[in-house]
């Protein structure tokens, strides 16, 4: 079996993988172009050989944007799966111990941390895809699907910042407000561990 079929493992969604790879994103630059190896993306930046290699291995570029967009919508299934989490949990629907019975907060601390890392990190992995355009600047399709990729995260990135905004208070104190219902729900960073 080649390690292309390491995609379909569970291990693919996890949280540290999906933010590995997005800070891989993030750190293209121009000229710079990707490969893959298992269920990350690895840059690959330029060398003498590059073109003969790349082709020898079947990493065009058809390819690396299709991995990325594998990324971006892993990642896009990831929030939605810890939004739909939270709002089971809050409507009585989720019965799991994992979660706190808190009564005033809308997102436990864990996944509210984990909301605001993915929504920094899917910023932080517009640079990189900018730079992706650089290097491809000649293929219209390619920086065309580039600007879709990047479209499509811009709106995640609002409909984040629309659910809730953050406001940390003091050193132990975080308030989340949720601008969809105007509450505020208040908890100590205490309350994650």
């Amino acid at each position: 079996m080649s390690s292309d079929n390491e995609d379909s493992s569970p291990k693919e969604n996890t949280f540290d993988l999906i933010i590995r790879n997005l800070k891989i994103i993030s750190s293209i630059k121009p000229n710079d172009k990707i490969i893959k190896k298992g269920s990350t993306i690895k840059i690959d930046s330029p060398y003498i050989y590059q073109g003969m290699s790349r082709y020898w291995n079947g990493d065009s570029r058809k390819e690396s944007l299709n991995h990325i967009e594998h990324i971006i919508d892993i990642t896009f299934n990831k929030i939605d799966l810890i939004y739909s989490n939270e709002i089971e949990h809050r409507t009585g629907g989720l019965n799991d111990t994992n979660y706190y019975n808190k009564g005033q907060s809308y997102f436990e601390t864990e996944n509210t941390q984990k909301l605001q890392i993915f929504s920094n990190e899917l910023k932080n992995s517009i640079n990189g895809l900018n730079n992706l355009k650089q290097t491809y600047n000649t293929d219209i399709s390619i920086c065309s699907r580039i600007e879709v990729v990047i479209e499509k995260i811009n709106l995640r990135i609002k409909k984040i910042q629309e659910l809730f905004q953050i406001n940390i208070t003091s050193e132990n104190h975080t308030i989340l407000k949720s601008t969809k219902d105007n509450n505020e729900y208040c908890f100590t960073d205490d309350e994650s561990e």
